[in-house]
């Protein structure tokens, strides 16, 4: 399950790298259904059944995947809920649930339990939620939330428990690192010259 542009990435990589499985798509709320043995199944989040919908039992050992997580941060959206259905369904099946993301997640760090908690690995990653915010050295704000500061040093030991993080120098070793370079723009608007500075100001 992911963003409906990566759907035909999906097949054509299943083709390219397992042409033992075969790959189908469900185009629909109404096409919904869970996959044989040897196929792939592939759908947007927008083509995720109704939360409460009759949506059966998966086959065991089933491996649903998430793509682009983030998506599901916010647990209180619908798109999040649809989710947990197919994501318990699986694990009562004794299936797996599989993030799968090559987006930075964490904006703020509640975003990452949610993040995790969308394949139930949050509370196997940190225990609890009040050791998750002692490890991010959270604190109750005045106003309700809460305000974070600088992770602990054993954060990452505790995601590397539910993660495989793997680096280009690893996949690709031949693709060229990324190249930086200043570029000098002259002759610029007063008017946008103005806005930039009060970005750069804002950002100090």
């Amino acid at each position: 399950v992911g963003p409906a542009t990566l759907r035909g990435n999906w097949i054509n990589e299943c083709k390219r790298w397992r042409p033992d499985i075969h790959p189908d798509e469900i185009k629909s709320k109404e096409g919904f259904r869970w996959p044989r043995p040897g196929e792939l199944l592939v759908m947007s989040y927008g083509c995720m059944p109704e939360d409460g919908a009759d949506i059966g039992m998966p086959p065991l050992g089933l491996v649903l995947i998430g793509d682009e997580p983030h998506a599901l941060k916010n647990k209180k959206t619908a798109r999040r809920k649809k989710w947990n259905q197919l994501r318990d369904a699986a694990l009562i099946s004794h299936g797996k649930v599989w993030l799968l993301t090559a987006t930075p997640l964490i904006n703020r760090p509640p975003e990452l339990w949610s993040v995790l908690d969308a394949a139930k690995l949050s509370s196997e990653a940190f225990g609890s939620w009040p050791r998750f915010v002692a490890l991010f050295h959270g604190i109750k704000g005045r106003w309700g939330g809460y305000e974070w500061g600088r992770a602990d040093e054993s954060v990452p030991d505790a995601l590397r428990k539910v993660s495989l993080c793997r680096r280009r120098e690893a996949v690709l070793p031949d693709l060229p690192t990324k190249t930086r370079r200043d570029m000098i723009v002259e002759d610029l608007d007063p008017e946008a010259v103005k806005l930039a500075d009060g970005v750069v100001q804002a950002l100090a």
